[in-house]
């Protein structure tokens, strides 16, 4: 996080886990924290501050309120933290199963050089598992951090 200024995060729902403490350790480093806000299918993201006005997206989760301006596209975020409900050593992973994430990084899957941003998968320790069978339109994380361990992936 040394480098990066603007970093994404999500608000945990069903079990996933809370990014509030990255969240606030991000602001204590002027970082700037955005959010994903669901819009035609995809993500996008808006800035989150501690007093930003929020309303509840289809899912019953908590998004920034703001206009379609202020919204940045997810190759503008440095580092991207997602949810997921498993993952595997090779950065694979399960999501809820809407395929937000996978739609809207997709573009890093033609990228040779520059893989812009860096997707961290959040999770327990027990969401790790030994094989994930990948299909085609999966995007891969970068790395996972667990309550017991990091990872890195190639």
């Amino acid at each position: 996080m040394s480098r990066c200024k603007r970093i994404a995060a999500y608000f945990a729902f069903d079990g996933e886990i809370d990014c509030n403490y990255i969240i606030d350790k991000a602001w204590q480093k002027s970082r700037q924290v955005y959010l994903p806000v669901i819009q035609n299918g995809s993500l996008a993201f808006a800035q989150y501050r501690a007093n930003s006005p929020l309303a509840t997206n289809q899912f019953g989760i908590p998004e920034p309120v703001c206009s379609a301006k202020q919204l940045l596209k997810p190759s503008e975020m440095d580092i991207v933290l997602t949810p997921l409900v498993a993952f595997d050593d090779n950065g694979n992973r399960i999501g809820m199963g809407a395929g937000f994430y996978d739609r809207s990084f997709s573009f890093l899957r033609y990228r040779r050089r520059w893989a812009h941003p860096r997707l961290i998968g959040l999770a327990h320790e027990f969401q790790r598992t030994v094989k994930i069978k990948a299909s085609s339109w999966d995007i891969p994380l970068h790395g996972a951090v667990t309550d017991v361990s990091s990872y890195l992936f190639a």
